[in-house]
């Protein structure tokens, strides 16, 4: 049976710190794409849309997180632990509070109680978040953050007070990680990654991120914080600078097919953890299902015959000149529904759009090292 990432859950199984940095290694918990699958796939695109259409690109980045990856972390001394997913496409660390006692959702996770850590200080400023098909709110306080035995000392993070029921109360993780640029921050606390690095805990200002292809694996890739795990990169990494102070977006100079048509033609691109598919302008992204002979639904989607996977071409992307190849079986997902399959493209076309999104499908092509640093970049490696 394929994986795949959509609500692609990961639990934290090993940390280890070392020359290379702090290593967070992750286990898949999901392994079928079923109707749960395709309704989260729906609900994506449903958020996608509805934010842009408004006009508010920037929540759509920083809020619509459909569960890519979680792993476990923990609050306050004595440490109270919780799943979290890890996020390059927003800034804030949120965890449902005890103080949520009207929402559902909260009922659901596990919920931080202050009144049982040494070290939580409480700042008294409230915070929000809203999503197309839902928010978060509650108030901002301070603790220690833990990742294993690795304390980050004074993280503010949200205690969420309010979750709606229906975005969050099936969720598989418990609150967001939001791994960043400063600028998204909700709450205005400074990114925990940031504070890691203030606080010596790791030397270098880059966090690097692998999501593993192998379906059959049990291993499901891992976060290295402060380093990069050489031993997975194929040659060198192309760096590819940051366009502005909001996201991790950078020039994608090119999408081709192998039969001859081409798309996104200097356009830019974010890669994003927080995303499962490819997202893009919806007429490009037409285009794409049109050369692919798929069949496209009002919400973006487009699906193909199984039977003529194989006979479909391969799509480069192309980035500071170094192309990043995905053959028919890595953008086609087969959704098992009822006993019966489909073959969805693994695009979604996406109004209001004039940027991509390069989600996990993409992601788990390439080894991926953002850089905080004074001169943000992302760069990219084949992998081994």
């Amino acid at each position: 049976m394929n994986i795949f990432f959509i609500l692609a859950a990961f639990a934290a199984s090993l940390v280890s710190v070392n020359c290379e940095g702090l290593r967070l290694s992750l286990k898949r918990a999901y392994t079928s794409r079923d109707r749960e699958w395709f309704e989260n796939v729906k609900t994506q695109t449903k958020m996608y849309t509805t934010l842009f259409q408004n006009g508010k690109m920037k929540e759509t980045l920083i809020n619509f997180k459909n569960v890519s990856y979680y792993g476990e972390i923990a609050l306050g001394n004595p440490p109270q632990k919780f799943s979290v997913i890890f996020d390059t496409g927003s800034s804030d660390l949120w965890i449902p509070s005890n103080n949520c006692w009207w929402s559902l959702a909260c009922w659901n996770h596990r919920t931080y109680k202050s009144c049982k850590s040494s070290t939580y200080k409480g700042i008294g400023k409230d915070f929000s978040i809203k999503y197309g098909t839902g928010e978060v709110s509650g108030f901002v306080s301070r603790d220690s953050l833990w990742i294993d035995s690795v304390e980050i000392k004074n993280q503010k993070f949200g205690e969420a007070t309010s979750e709606t029921r229906e975005t969050f109360r099936p969720a598989r993780f418990d609150g967001i990680l939001g791994l960043g640029l400063p600028s998204i921050s909700t709450t205005k606390a400074k990114p925990p990654v940031y504070n890691m690095f203030d606080q010596k805990l790791i030397s270098q200002t880059i966090f690097s991120v692998f999501i593993n292809g192998d379906e059959s694996s049990q291993h499901g890739g891992e976060i290295v914080f402060g380093g990069v795990n050489w031993d997975l990169v194929q040659g060198k990494l192309s760096r590819h600078a940051v366009l502005g102070d909001t996201h991790w977006k950078i020039k994608l100079d090119l999408i081709e097919s192998e039969k001859g048509p081409t798309w996104c033609h200097g356009c830019s691109a974010v890669p994003d953890t927080g995303t499962s598919l490819i997202v893009g302008p919806y007429k490009e992204v037409l285009g794409i299902f049109q050369h692919v002979g798929a069949s496209v639904y009002s919400n973006g989607l487009a699906f193909v015959n199984c039977a003529n996977v194989t006979n479909l071409p391969q799509l480069n992307f192309i980035l500071n000149n170094t192309m990043y190849s995905l053959e028919p079986k890595d953008y086609i997902l087969e959704v098992a529904n009822n006993g019966q399959s489909s073959c969805l493209v693994g695009f979604t076309a996406a109004r209001g759009f004039d940027f991509w999104i390069l989600g996990d499908l993409f992601l788990r092509k390439v080894y991926t090292v953002f850089n905080f640093g004074s001169n943000p970049s992302v760069s990219f490696g084949h992998l081994k």
